[in-house]
């Protein structure tokens, strides 16, 4: 899980430990944000299927200039990681956690497919 730092000028940091199974490589990871953090992705998550493509979606607050609305965005892979192809908008238009995922804890449950081409 990350960990999130922000300094008092309002740079924010996000450290993510990585290990490899059945290798040497991986380690610490440190990112650093100048803009408040808007640039960093949020609670992703990830799946693969049986035929090897691979799945990761993650919230982003990229359209909001003030950084606060979030956006559900996935990516595919198609050989098992290696690479990734475009970001895809999942949602249809930005919302705010503070309020609307109030609204939707009230009994809504939003059930997103993989992304389809």
């Amino acid at each position: 899980m990350p960990a999130v730092a922000a300094s008092m000028d309002g740079t924010f940091y996000m450290a993510l430990i990585s290990f490899w199974r059945d290798s040497d490589q991986g380690g610490l990871y440190v990112a650093r944000s100048d803009d408040g953090g808007r640039g960093f992705r949020i609670f992703p998550w990830v799946a693969a299927d049986e035929a090897g493509s691979v799945y990761v979606v993650w919230y982003n607050t990229r359209n909001d200039p003030d950084g606060r609305l979030l956006d559900l965005y996935s990516a595919r892979s198609d050989d098992g990681g290696r690479s990734f192809g475009a970001n895809r908008r999942i949602t249809p238009s930005s919302f705010d956690p503070g309020t609307d995922l109030a609204e939707a804890s009230s009994g809504t449950t939003m059930v997103l497919p993989p992304p389809a081409e």
